[in-house]
């Protein structure tokens, strides 16, 4: 498994965070002064990812999509607030370290 920290300024506009040096598996990003942790992984559809409390639910602006040498994040300040501090998390792995999929829950 690898991983890789890092550090961005958000810009309000769609962003490339590429220099990761592969492909995550999973991404965790959060904001330096405000909000909840977001992240995408492999398994998750389209342009969603999470933020991690009980009521944001998916978004389909923060971390768009998991890339070959990186990520891309949309427009939403849980992960591209202009001029804001970011930290994220990268992380490389097979499925025997690190397993990613869905489920749909029953509410009970």
């Amino acid at each position: 498994m690898r991983l890789i920290r890092g550090t961005y300024t958000g810009t309000g506009a769609a962003l490339s965070i590429t220099g990761v040096g592969f492909q995550p598996k999973l991404v965790i990003v959060k904001r330096e002064d405000a909000g909840d942790p977001i992240s995408k992984s492999d398994a998750d559809g389209g342009a969603n990812s999470y933020v991690w409390n009980d009521t944001a639910g998916d978004q389909t602006d923060g971390i768009t999509s998991l890339d070959a040498d990186g990520f891309t994040l949309g427009t939403g300040t849980s992960a591209n607030n202009s001029g804001s501090t970011y930290h994220y998390m990268a992380f490389e792995t097979d499925t025997a370290t690190l397993a990613t999929g869905t489920y749909t829950g029953t509410g009970a």
